[in-house]
Parts: structure tokens; C-alpha cells; sequence
């Protein structure tokens, strides 16, 4: 809906100031002189024939009361049209109130609907795809209300559709939701739909990117401020050129929910702003057959984004682990590693227990309330080393334990941060602090204690400093 503004609108900066419109409002083509500033008082004549209700669609009034003391005013204002000629301000609805120094007044306001509602998305129109006439993106009787997509708009899929869409431009939408199977293809040359608000993939559905042995590609990329569900699949189609699916929001893939790719190769972007939730039992899989990312192009990883693992169902990390990003286990049936695994970002255990299955882990920095064991029933010796990023997060107050290993489990202390132990571990393997600190927030923390608890722990000092911290050590003193 196209909007006109004729003479000048002042909004001023004050949220406790009216807001004024000078000139002439126009609505329907009819015109409105400007309503005056009104005092404190609960009924005022007006001159204008007009009223708030004549001006609609698209007027709201809003009510601000302000006065030297606190003065109670039970019901807001209004313009009815109580008179022809003179309609009154008259009670109808609880406006806000509140006491100033210097001011005294009562003012409506006037604000266009699409004004208001442009907090939340400006220039949003819902378009749905209802095709007449062939299956052209730019065709405008291919969508209702008719009229091509224009950038911002709330585009739809139907379930009703199996869609075949053609000359899909470079375009930003509000949303894109697919309920129905949909294939989008580009016009001369690779396009890239950005979503900045919700884009969602319904169950058994799939909406498919490219067309096969065609050309004109097209990418995805969910935006910062966007928010993705994807139940059903996507799939990214190429010919030539790799297709890509960026995610700088947050995206949640369901337990049979994936992105994969056919026909050569295509690539997923996770950006630092992003967060993945994965929810497929198989994690992320190196394979093309299982996991919730199947892309058999580059898979990245931005330092900084966040991979969570939340599923209903017991899963597992996945052979293709992200390297280089926080991860965050959330999940109460547990997750355990599919092969050695080395991230440079924070591991979170926020809840749930990490099984390392006879599998070395490498992390960051670790923090987080959750288990770490090795329940596999092997003889070797596995370590968790942690520090490499530096840093000094949270305490990790989870436990650290063998599991069934009979080799043990050792932690090393690397990077110049420090790592803050605040449970109780029992882990029989060797504590090793090479770099920075380790502190401990209880007798527990450490396996077997430390001097004066008493206790006879595997620690190994080298390069590193261990510090008790806030927790109860007992044990026996000596005096000279």
C-alpha cells in the first residue's frame, strides 16, 4: 500500500511529548486538518467535523496525560462523533498517567497504522503464490494479493502447491515460509534470497534450490535477525556453480529434518552471528546419507557461532563436528563422540551427560553443569584437554568420571586462561597443568585431593599454577 504525506510531520524526540502533524492528513483520499493540543480536562468541543473513527483504516490515536502532580483520570479520551458538528472528547479506554514537573497536558495523537506496525516490519505485505499463468516469480498473477514479491514481503508457499517457480531475482523477504514442495530457480545467473525474519520448511516437504542441469542457481541465507525451522528439506540443486545455504540466525534442524545437495556439490555457511540446533541422532555426519547437514561441498563454521545439540533422542556429536565454534550439549538423553574431536570454541555442558566413547576430546574452554565420561568399556587412556582458546569462563561444576574405561580418563590444562573445577570428579588418569591456572572450588574437584586435603591425586605441574578457591579443604596441619 503506497503512502502519500502532504505538508510536514513532526515526531518529536520526548516519548513523553505529543506527537504533532502540521498540514493536512489524507486518508481515502479525504482530506483532515490537524487536531489541536488539548488540556487536561476530560471533555473538549472540537471544531473539526471529523473524528478519529472517520479517519480510519489506518489511524490510531494514543493518550499521553501529564501534569505538574499525580491526577488520576479513569478512562482515556476519545473523538466521537457524538455531534455532527461538534464531537466531544469523551471517556472510552485506561490511558497511561503520571506526574511531571513543568507540564500540563493532554494531547492526541495521530499515527498511520502501517507507522505503528513499522516497529515490528515496515512495508510486510503477505504474498502467497496462487499460480494463473505459467510459474514466472515475476509474474503478478502468479501471486495473491496480486503483484510480484517486492523486498520485505511475507512470502508463502501453500500446502496445496507443488510449485516449480522460474526468474526468482536477488531479493530480501520478511519471511519465507514453505508448506507445500516448491523448486526455486534464478533468471541469467546465480540469485540469492535472503530471509531477515522467519523462514520455516514444513514436515515431508521440500523445497529444493536450483534446477538440475540448469544454470541459474539459487542461494539462501538466513540473516542475523533471522529465525529458521527446517522440518522437511532443503535441497540445493546445481549445475556449474556451488549453491550455498548461509546461516547468520538461528536455525533449528528437527531429528528428520536436513540440508543436502545433488548434482555436484553445494556448501553450508554457519556465521559468526549464527546458531544451529541439531537434532538428528546422527549429528552432523561427514556422509551424505545421515545427520541433519548432508552437503557434500565446504562446510564452515565461523568462530564465534553456536552449534547446540538438543535433541529428544540419545545423539551423537558426528564425525564432522564443527572445529572452529562454540558447541552447547542441552540434552538430557546424552551425546556422545563419533570420532576424536577438536573444537577451538567453548563447550557448554549444559545439561545432559558427553560420552566419549573411546575418543579423545579437545576443546576451548569448558563450562556448564553436565557429565563428561567414557562409558565405551575400552583399555586405553583417553584425555580432555582444555584451554586453547585462552580464556576464563564460568565455572564448570559437572563431574568428570572413567565411565567403564579401565584405561582412565586424564584432563590437561592448556592456554593462559583458567579453568575452574567446582564437582566432583573421580577420573584416575593424570591431571596435567601446563599452561595458566587451574583452581578448585572444592576437595572433590580434583581426584584424590591435594595437599593439605590429605589426598593423593595424579597431578602434574608444568608450567602451569593450581589454586584452591572458595570451596572447604580439610585435612592435617604441621607446626614447628
Amino acid at each position: 500500500m503506497n503512502n502519500f504525506f502532504t505538508g510536514m510531520i513532526d515526531l518529536v524526540k520526548s516519548c513523553f511529548a505529543p506527537v504533532q502533524f502540521k498540514g493536512t492528513l489524507s486518508c481515502n483520499d479525504m482530506a483532515h486538518t490537524k487536531q489541536t493540543d488539548l488540556p487536561a480536562t476530560a471533555t473538549k468541543a472540537q471544531s473539526n467535523t471529523q473524528t478519529i473513527e472517520d479517519m480510519m483504516p489506518g489511524i490510531m490515536s494514543f493518550l499521553f496525560y501529564k501534569q505538574r502532580s499525580t491526577k488520576t483520570i479513569p478512562n482515556a479520551a476519545s473523538l466521537t462523533a457524538a455531534s455532527a458538528t461538534n464531537p466531544n472528547l469523551t471517556a472510552k479506554r485506561p490511558i497511561m498517567r503520571t506526574s511531571f514537573n513543568k507540564y500540563r497536558m493532554l494531547t492526541i495523537a495521530f499515527v498511520m497504522v502501517n507507522l505503528f506496525l513499522a516497529s515490528a516490519a515496515f512495508g510486510q505485505t503477505p504474498k502467497s503464490w496462487v499460480p494463473t499463468t505459467g510459474g514466472v516469480w515475476t509474474t503478478a498473477g502468479n501471486w495473491s494479493p496480486s503483484g510480484a514479491p517486492a523486498p520485505g514481503d511475507l512470502v508463502t508457499i501453500p500446502a496445496d502447491q507443488s510449485a516449480a517457480i522460474t526468474a526468482v531475482p536477488t531479493i530480501s523477504l520478511g519471511s519465507l515460509t514453505i508448506n507445500g514442495n516448491c523448486i526455486l530457480s534464478g533468471s541469467g545467473g546465480p540469485s540469492l534470497i535472503t530471509v531477515t525474519g522467519t523462514f520455516s520448511v514444513a514436515t515431508n516437504k521440500m523445497l529444493t534450490l536450483g534446477v538440475n542441469a540448469n544454470a541459474n542457481s539459487v542461494n539462501l541465507t538466513l540473516a542475523s535477525s533471522g529465525t529458521g525451522t527446517i522440518d522437511g528439506t532443503v535441497r540445493l540443486n546445481t549445475n556449474s556453480t556451488n549453491e550455498i545455504f548461509t546461516n547468520a540466525g538461528d536455525l533449528t534442524i528437527s531429528a528428520n529434518g536436513f540440508i543436502d545437495n545433488i548434482s555436484n556439490v553445494a556448501d553450508f555457511s554457519l556465521s559468526a552471528t549464527g546458531t544451529l540446533n541439531i537434532k538428528s541422532v546422527a549429528g552432523i555426519s561427514s556422509t551424505a546419507a545421515t545427520g541433519n547437514i548432508r552437503v557434500t561441498g565446504t562446510r564452515t563454521y565461523t568462530a564465534g557461532a553456536t552449534v547446540f545439540y538438543n535433541g529428544s533422542a540419545a545423539q551423537a556429536l558426528g564425525n564432522a563436528a564443527p572445529g572452529t565454534c562454540n558447541i552447547t550439549i542441552n540434552n538430557a538423553a546424552g551425546v556422545n563422540l563419533s570420532a576424536a574431536t577438536t573444537t577451538t570454541g567453548t563447550l557448554t555442558m549444559a545439561n545432559g551427560t558427553m560420552d566419549l566413547a573411546d575418543f579423545a576430546l579437545t576443546v576451548g574452554s569448558l563450562t556448564g553443569s553436565g557429565n563428561i565420561t567414557n562409558t565405551t568399556g575400552g583399555t586405553t587412556a583417553r584425555t580432555i584437554t582444555i584451554g586453547s582458546d585462552n580464556s576464563s569462563p564460568a565455572t564448570y561444576s559437572g563431574a568428570i568420571s572413567n565411565g567403564t574405561n579401565t584405561g582412565g580418563v586424564s584432563l590437561t590444562k592448556t592456554g593462559t586462561g583458567t579453568l575452574t573445577l567446582s564437582g566432583t570428579n573421580t577420573y584416575t588418569g593424570v591431571t596435567t597443568v601446563s599452561a595458566g591456572v587451574l583452581l578448585l572450588n572444592s576437595a572433590s574437584a580434583l581426584p584424590g585431593g591435594i595437599g593439605a586435603t590429605g589426598g593423593t591425586s595424579n597431578l602434574n605441574i608444568n608450567g602451569g599454577v593450581v589454586g584452591l578457591g572458595a570451596g572447604n579443604f580439610t585435612g592435617d596441619s604441621e607446626q614447628a
